[in-house]
């Protein structure tokens, strides 16, 4: 690893674990430094949506939140699309505010095929803070 990259990576890490005074849920996880530099940057940037900044107090996702492995599934009988995520055998529903409309990619594009952003897209991803959803991208094509 070169001297660059590392002040990159440890940038990163110090961005997503930074605690503000505001008591918050979002830990640092060790395996968050295994990923390559360019999934790091892309959550240090990730941000709350437009609109659920106007309900939530943060701006950036990585702030106080923490990804959240899970399953997801749409409910596709209205016109527009409700999303729900499982946690502890319960289906619950993810507010429209929070639910981003852009695809995962990298920033940088020659990053875009590490299979790291390719699992992302596949899959989705969640950020919740306080038992509550602050940021979604939900899976490409849907479910």
């Amino acid at each position: 690893m070169t001297a660059s990259t590392a002040r990159a990576a440890i940038a990163a890490m110090i961005a997503c674990a930074f605690v503000s005074s505001i008591p918050a849920s979002a830990t640092w996880k060790r395996e968050y430094g295994s990923n390559p530099v360019a999934v790091q940057e892309w959550f240090k940037k990730a941000q709350v949506t437009e609109e659920g900044q106007k309900r939530i107090s943060f701006k950036n996702c990585c702030d106080q939140s923490d990804r959240f492995d899970t399953q997801f599934r749409v409910d596709k009988t209205t016109a527009g699309d409700a999303w729900y995520f499982r946690s502890e055998g319960k289906w619950i529903r993810i507010p429209d505010d929070v639910i981003h409309s852009d695809e995962i990619h990298a920033l940088n594009p020659e990053d875009d095929k590490l299979p790291e952003f390719e699992a992302m897209r596949r899959q989705g991803v969640l950020f919740i803070y306080s038992g509550q959803p602050t940021c979604f991208w939900p899976p490409e094509g849907g479910i």
